[in-house]
C-alpha cells in the first residue's frame, strides 16, 4: 500500500487556531468507519480545496501544524481510534484563477477549524527528546545511488504559490509515494526527507546534511517488526503493513542507497501539548 504524503510550528501558548485567522468558507466532518485504509490521504485540488479521507484526528492535527509524530503530546485515546473525513474550502477571495492556496494558508485554515469545530485547545513546550539527526554519510561528501538533485525545487514552488511542471517520462515532477518498506520523492527537500523518515524510525529526524534544494530519491528497505503507525499517521494494522525481513533495515538502506546516516542524539524538541480537545459539532 502506498500514500501520498505532503507534509514540516509555531511558538506561543495559544488556543490551536485563533478566531481571528484565515479560516475555510465551509469544512464539512463526517466519521469514517470504513476500516478501509485504500483512500487514505491528504489532497490539496485547485480551488482552495482541501480533502482529508479516513484520518485519524492525530494526522490532522500534525498536518495543520506541521509536525512529526512525536512532537504531538496527550490527548484522549479517541485520537487515534476515531475516523474522519473532512472536506473544505477556502473563501473565494483567497483563490484566484482557481489555483491552489498556499499551504501554510490551509494549515492556518485547518488550525481555525480545529478550534471551532473540535474545541482543540494546546500550547507549545520545549522537551529534552530523543532525536536523529540525518547527516551525509561519507567525510567526501558523495552521495548514494538513489539519491539525485532535482531540476525544480518544490517547496520553493510550493512557497510562491506555483505550479510544478508537467511530469516528464510518466514521473511527476513534485511528488511522493510512502508505503511500507519503500519511499520515493521528486523534487523534494533534506527537511521533507527527514520528517517521511520519522514515521518509520519512531524518533524526530532533524535535517543536518546542509543539503539545499530538491532532490529525487528512492529509498526501500524491509520491515522486521510493524511499527505503531502507518505513513500517515493512522494506527498501524498487520493487514495494512506486512513484515519483511529478506532486505536490509532502513538505516543500513539509508546509508547503502542515499548515502546519508541517521545519528542518534538528544536535544531540545518543541512539541504541542493538548490540553482540550472534544468530538466535532455536527455537520
Amino acid at each position: 500500500m502506498r500514500h501520498c504524503l505532503a507534509v514540516a510550528l509555531l511558538v506561543a501558548a495559544v488556543q490551536a487556531g485563533p478566531r481571528g485567522q484565515a479560516a475555510f468558507e465551509v469544512a464539512s466532518i463526517k466519521p469514517n468507519t470504513s476500516g478501509d485504509a485504500s483512500r487514505r490521504g491528504i489532497g490539496t485540488p485547485p480551488g482552495g480545496r482541501l480533502m482529508l479521507t479516513d484520518l485519524p484526528l492525530r494526522t490532522i492535527i500534525r498536518f495543520a501544524y506541521g509536525i512529526q509524530n512525536a512532537q504531538l503530546v496527550g490527548g484522549p485515546a479517541w485520537i487515534d481510534t476515531d475516523f474522519f473525513d473532512i472536506e473544505a474550502k477556502a473563501p473565494a477571495d483567497r483563490v484566484a484563477n482557481n489555483a491552489r492556496v498556499p499551504m501554510d494558508t490551509l494549515r492556518a485554515m485547518t488550525q481555525s477549524m480545529l478550534a471551532d469545530r473540535f474545541k482543540l485547545i494546546a500550547r507549545h513546550d520545549t522537551r529534552q527528546l530523543p532525536v536523529y539527526a540525518l547527516i551525509v554519510a561519507r567525510n567526501d561528501g558523495r552521495l548514494g545511488p538513489q539519491l539525485q538533485p532535482a531540476a525544480v525545487d518544490c517547496e520553493r514552488l510550493e512557497r510562491n504559490n506555483q505550479e510544478p511542471p508537467p511530469p516528464k517520462d510518466g514521473q511527476p515532477s513534485c511528488g511522493g509515494l510512502l508505503g511500507a518498506g519503500r519511499l520515493a520523492l521528486n523534487g523534494w527537500s533534506m527537511s521533507r526527507l527527514a520528517i517521511n523518515l520519522a514515521t518509520w524510525v519512531d524518533r524526530i529526524v532533524v535535517d543536518r546534511t546542509g543539503l539545499t534544494g530538491g532532490f529525487n530519491l528512492t529509498l526501500e528497505w524491509s520491515l522486521d517488526q510493524r511499527p505503531q503507525f502507518d505513513a500517515l499517521g493512522a494506527p498501524a494494522r498487520p493487514v495494512d503493513i506486512p513484515t519483511d525481513r529478506t532486505g536490509p533495515s532502513i538505516f543500513s538502506a539509508i546509508e547503502e542507497q542515499l548515502g546519508l546516516k541517521l545519528q542518534p542524539e538528544t536535544g531540545p524538541v518543541d512539541v504541542l501539548v493538548i490540553d482540550h480537545v472534544e468530538h466535532p459539532t455536527p455537520d
